[in-house]
């Protein structure tokens, strides 16, 4: 899958990496395995590599995190069938995305990698709106403070400030009454 991030390729090799990662994006765990490598903690990975597979993953959550196994429901977040193709992302998969995701911005404010920053935070934007009441809040919430109680440690509380800031977006423009 690395491979096929790498966008340093000659054309030929960079049309056969798209078809390849095409079918890459239908197998279960595609989803952890890019947040592992735009996590990068053994350095494994190019920059370039990390960052791309940040931006495969924000845009595979914000097209297909909707998904569930209802089809009918999921045929009515379809706009035009013939061109959206619906991949579902097991519930295993959303998991450990949700589980991890969180400790993943926290290590990029770390090591001070902004564009990886950006790009798990529009994740947790859109993972916040479909499971923040349902699942996540208590472990949400829960890793925040855990990033305002670190003794003064800035990066952590910086990262805090960025969780508190994506979930405070979702309640933007609430009422009272809800």
């Amino acid at each position: 899958l690395a491979q096929c991030l790498n966008i340093n390729t000659t054309d030929n090799t960079l049309k056969s990496n798209e078809a390849l990662f095409t079918k890459y994006k239908l197998l279960p765990s595609f989803a952890p395995l890019l947040l592992e490598i735009c996590v990068n903690q053994s350095n494994t990975y190019s920059p370039e590599i990390a960052l791309n597979a940040a931006i495969q993953l924000k845009n595979f959550i914000w097209t297909n995190w909707k998904f569930t196994d209802d089809q009918a429901h999921n045929k009515t977040l379809v706009f035009n069938e013939e061109e959206e193709q619906i991949i579902i992302i097991t519930p295993q998969d959303k998991a450990y995305i949700r589980n991890n995701i969180l400790d993943a911005i926290i290590y990029a404010v770390d090591t001070e990698n902004a564009k990886i920053v950006k790009q798990l935070n529009q994740c947790t934007k859109k993972i916040l709106r479909y499971d923040y009441e349902t699942i996540w809040k208590e472990a949400y919430v829960n890793k925040l403070l855990s990033c305002f109680n670190s003794n003064n440690n800035q990066k952590l509380i910086y990262a805090g400030i960025v969780l508190l800031h994506q979930v405070s977006k979702l309640f933007e423009f609430e009422t009272e009454d809800k």
